[in-house]
């Protein structure tokens, strides 16, 4: 027995945790590519169009270099290790958009936030991830 079987004024969705994941180098291409196939759509595929809505949990981005994640010294982190990257939670919401817009319903950043202790951070984190979200909205 399902929960829409038990109350019809239900609403299921799903929050699906996703990171910008970019290459190190040029090599690095074919496995960014191999890795988002795998792991970005396939089960919201599967189920998508049994949903109320859609969400995401965005925090930054991972660099991958070879066969595991490398740290950007240009980049700058969060004290969870996680490369703050606004951009990426921008490309993220087009890509989601572009892949589900035909099922019309609704998107929620259900999670988003930084690690940092001393707060040093947060505020130009908070800021800039809004504004990621806002240019989002307007492009679609």
């Amino acid at each position: 027995m399902g929960l829409r079987s038990t109350s019809t004024n239900s609403i299921v969705g799903v929050a699906r945790h996703v990171s910008f994941i970019r290459p190190y180098g040029l090599f690095d291409v074919p496995a960014i590519s191999l890795t988002n196939s795998l792991t970005l759509f396939p089960y919201m595929d599967d189920i998508s169009h049994k949903l109320d809505f859609k969400g995401i949990n965005y925090y930054g981005q991972e660099v991958v270099s070879g066969t595991g994640l490398k740290l950007v010294e240009t980049d700058e982190y969060s004290e969870s290790g996680r490369a703050v990257y606004p951009d990426g939670l921008y490309r993220m919401l087009l890509q989601f958009h572009d892949r589900y817009k035909h099922l019309n319903v609704p998107f929620i950043v259900t999670e988003n936030g930084v690690s940092d202790e001393i707060d040093l951070i947060r505020r130009p984190y908070m800021l800039e991830h809004l504004l990621a979200i806002y240019a989002a909205m307007i492009m679609v």
